[in-house]
Order: structure tokens, then sequence, then C-alpha cells
């Protein structure tokens, strides 16, 4: 969305938008109608993908505990590393 902001040199959005809450209101801000279009869908599709992620992730996490509870408690307690991490190594 960023980007297609930048494409039509509209004022920045200000905001993080991998945060839910600040995602409301941002296809107001463009004033082309098949533009506000496109960013209501990708907004549509991110909050899709946010739910299919914790979906995913928390079936990840599970079968962690379950299949390999000492690695992943370890990998989690590597400084700097955390739950996601230790899931990808």
């Amino acid at each position: 969305m960023h980007n297609t902001n930048s494409q039509y040199n509209l004022p920045e959005i200000g905001k993080k938008l991998v945060y839910k809450a600040n995602r409301a209101g941002v296809e107001e801000h463009c004033p082309d109608p098949s533009v506000r279009k496109t960013i209501e869908m990708d907004l549509s599709l991110i909050d899709h993908y946010d739910k299919l992620l914790s979906e995913v992730e928390l079936y990840i996490t599970r079968s962690a505990k379950t299949q390999a509870v000492q690695t992943f408690a370890r990998l989690q307690s590597v400084p700097g590393g955390g739950q996601i991490l230790a899931l990808v190594i």
C-alpha cells in the first residue's frame, strides 16, 4: 500500500500498517476510485492472511512443543532468538 501510495504521488500515510488498528480509513487516502478499490482489496487480503498465519503459527508451535520439546525450549533460550526464530530453525 505504501508502494501504491508512492506511485500516485500521494502524501505519506504516516502509520505503520502492520497494526490492524492503523489500517482503518487508509483507502480514503486515495482520491481515485480505482486505486481506492485496489487498496480495499489489499486490506481484505492482509486481514485474511493475518488470520491464516496465526492459525499456521499456532499449529506449528503446538507440533514443535510435542515433537521436539527440549530442542524448541533450547532454541528459544538463545539471546536474540524467540519463538518464531526457534520454529524456523
